[in-house]
């Protein structure tokens, strides 16, 4: 099993940062008070709140 090292969680990281480096969550999570946040780079929202409509 593989340790996790600090360049290792940066880089989870990549997909939620925009261009200047700071994390970004797509708009409708924003405000959301799941802990369900996807990135802003997302096409489809994958969130209990927004399926059971």
């Amino acid at each position: 099993m593989r340790t996790k090292t600090k360049r290792n969680y940066i880089d989870e990281w990549y997909f939620f940062k925009n261009d200047k480096g700071k994390i970004q969550y797509h708009s409708l999570c924003e405000k959301c008070q799941k802990n369900c946040k996807q990135s802003f780079r997302v096409k489809e929202i994958h969130c209990p709140k927004y399926m059971e409509k």
